[in-house]
């Protein structure tokens, strides 16, 4: 690789969540533009129940492979590292690294901020809670940047380089226009369905425009699995909407593209308030951006300006979705702009806003400075 700067992304087992997976593809090929980067996968040990016990107590630590990962390393320029939970060990991995190659820059990509409240909840996990927040002040003497994606200029005692999540806009599909036959205008998200989706709001919203005696049609597209889904499944059954919320398994490929093809609008999470988080910056947005939608949201969303025009903020709270206000958005953006434009119009945007290049410019000059 000549004189290019030398480093690796490191990752914690990442790679069995398909979209996380896809992400670090994407960051991986972005750094290797201009850098030489090495992927490091450190995974946890197979150990007793008696010793993941242990892992809970103040002075436990996950037992990784950290040896190997740094017998992998050979003089670094920088290292990238998506965060895990910090306890002893892992901060004696970086106080290693920083031991052995002072010069090596220390990235740690934070992508949820703040974290606590949706890691740290579950009854298997907030023993950990008090371990993370005693490490992880200890990292400032080690690391030189956080990469955030909320606005904050400081993480933990350290200076944040602010970014949001990318794309590669031109990888992504644009769905084929199909002809309408009605004034009906569907709803798309593909996710996999936890809390902060919050479609109940729009189930329940489909509910009340339906009993108030509208007649347009809304119907909503709900595409992959998730915790949530049988409870929404559920929900539908209650309110007797089976023709208007449709249920799909995790799809991939031309399957999942028939699915964009019937869409007029891409739903972002609706639920973001019960983790109090008031920006949106997930991944599958800007997926929805890239192949042309209006997203639904009930965040701002980091990267796009105040003044565009096709999306929709609705409160963040637990009402019900308003469905005319929907309609009315949808309605206002076809009186201003052809289908096809309309389109072509959110993915040059998507290119200037969310491309991968884009948001990792910043990232990329700060290691090769």
């Amino acid at each position: 690789m000549g004189n290019l700067k030398k480093g690796y992304y490191i990752h914690f087992d990442a790679r069995k969540t398909p979209g996380v997976a896809k992400k670090i593809d994407m960051q991986i090929n972005e750094f290797r533009k201009s850098l030489d980067i090495t992927e490091i996968n450190i995974v946890a040990e197979e150990v007793p129940l008696l010793r993941r016990l242990r892992r809970l107590l103040p002075g436990g630590a996950i037992e990784r492979d950290y040896n190997r990962a740094l017998e992998e390393m050979d003089n670094p320029d920088y290292i990238y590292v998506r965060r895990t939970t910090a306890d002893k060990r892992y901060i004696d991995f970086f106080r290693t690294i920083k031991k052995r190659w002072p010069k090596c820059k220390i990235l740690i990509e934070i992508f949820t901020y703040p974290y606590d409240r949706d890691e740290f909840l579950r009854p298997m996990t907030w023993p950990y809670y008090f371990k993370e927040k005693y490490q992880r002040e200890k990292l400032a003497e080690y690391v030189d940047r956080y990469i955030t994606y909320s606005e904050d200029e400081v993480l933990f005692g350290v200076p944040t380089i602010r970014t949001g999540n990318g794309i590669l806009v031109d990888n992504a599909k644009l769905p084929q226009l199909r002809g309408k036959e009605d004034d009906a205008v569907h709803l798309i998200a593909v996710a996999f369905m936890q809390k902060h989706h919050g479609y109940e709001r729009l189930i329940k919203g489909l509910y009340e425009y339906y009993q108030k005696g509208n007649k347009r049609k809304a119907i909503c597209h709900l595409v992959g699995d998730g915790p949530e889904k049988q409870g929404y499944q559920k929900l539908v059954q209650k309110y007797r909407l089976e023709e208007n919320v449709i249920f799909y398994p995790v799809l991939l490929g031309e399957a999942l593209d028939k699915v964009y093809e019937q869409g007029d609008i891409a739903l972002s999470s609706l639920g973001f308030y019960k983790d109090k988080l008031n920006r949106e910056n997930s991944l599958k947005v800007r997926e929805y951006m890239a192949k042309g939608f209006p997203i639904i949201t009930v965040c701002k969303v980091n990267g796009i300006d105040e003044t565009y025009p096709f999306v929709c903020q609705l409160p963040n709270n637990a009402t019900p979705v308003e469905i005319e206000t929907i309609l009315k958005f949808y309605d206002d953006l076809c009186r201003k702009y052809p289908r096809s434009e309309m389109q072509t119009a959110i993915r040059n945007y998507a290119r200037k806003t969310v491309d991968m290049p884009i948001v990792m410019k910043e990232i990329i000059d700060f290691v090769k400075v």
